[in-house]
């Protein structure tokens, strides 16, 4: 995502609008995998949430079985703990 800096609000609304116009789960994982780059503070907290939710959604999707799944179940899994993390520090500044 070149054209969009990841430490500008208008950036974080845009890819989180991504979010919606994606339909592949592989461009889905490509979006969300760089979410906690994104600029988060407290006035775009409720897009975390949309995000958090996008990647429970992917791991809930994964299917049981096979080298790639595994690789996706721990990307995912770190990535929703990252972001969470994120998501309590925003709430706590």
């Amino acid at each position: 995502m070149i054209c969009f800096l990841e430490t500008k609000s208008y950036s974080t609304r845009c890819f989180v609008e991504f979010l919606d116009i994606f339909s592949s789960r592989n461009a889905l994982i490509c979006l969300v995998q760089d979410s906690p780059r994104w600029y988060w503070d407290v006035e775009n907290i409720d897009l975390l949430g949309t995000v958090i939710s996008t990647v429970k959604r992917l791991i809930d999707s994964t299917l049981q079985g096979g080298l790639d799944a595994e690789i996706d179940l721990i990307l995912l899994g770190d990535l929703l703990k990252r972001l969470r993390e994120i998501q309590v520090e925003v709430m706590t500044s």
